[in-house]
């Protein structure tokens, strides 16, 4: 497997426009629950209490041009 440069990786950076976010959980596919910010995201899963233990996951996903 090719190691990455620090230089690739600023440059994939680089490439990124906008993030999103997603909860899911890691069993059941139909379950994703999209959100704008990572703050309400994040409130989302401390007013649910869904976390690691929960099988639930916070997912970055980052929107390139």
């Amino acid at each position: 497997m090719p190691i990455v440069t620090p230089q690739f990786v600023q440059f994939l950076k680089s490439q990124v426009k906008y993030k999103s976010y997603s909860v899911h959980h890691k069993y059941h596919s139909p379950a994703h629950i999209k959100f704008k910010s990572y703050a309400s995201a994040k409130a989302y899963c401390i007013k649910h209490s869904l976390n690691y233990k929960s099988s639930w996951v916070l997912t970055t996903v980052n929107h390139c041009a």
